[in-house]
């Protein structure tokens, strides 16, 4: 297990049950650099916890399109919890994102597609 899945704990957002010790990544992840684009000035850069980075990087979705969700989303409702449940379609693909409730900057808990 990894520190940020406790045991016989899942993710209420992805349902992952185990953490990414002793997992092949595979070289596209381990090799692979994504140039963002540099933010506005005073513009806010939201924050990613180390759960919603890893999940980013598995499913191949960069901030970019996290931010253009953010932007131009279809949908934003609360989850149970209040955390913001944000979804978009950034190219056409579907992808879901869940930002922590009254953060500033922006937290992303997460990002699935």
């Amino acid at each position: 297990m990894s520190a940020h899945f406790p045991a016989g704990s899942t993710c209420r957002h992805c349902g992952r049950t185990e953490g990414w010790e002793g997992r092949r990544l595979g070289a596209w992840s381990l090799s692979r650099k994504v140039r963002e684009p540099t933010p506005k000035r005073g513009a806010s850069v939201p924050t990613y916890t180390k759960h919603a980075r890893e999940l980013m990087l598995e499913r191949r979705i960069s901030t970019a399109e996290v931010e253009d969700v953010l932007a131009h989303h279809q949908i934003d409702r609360p989850d149970p919890k209040g955390n913001r449940i944000v979804i978009g379609h950034p190219g056409g693909r579907r992808v879901k994102v869940v930002v922590a409730k009254d953060s500033d900057p922006l937290k992303i808990i997460t990002a699935a597609d």
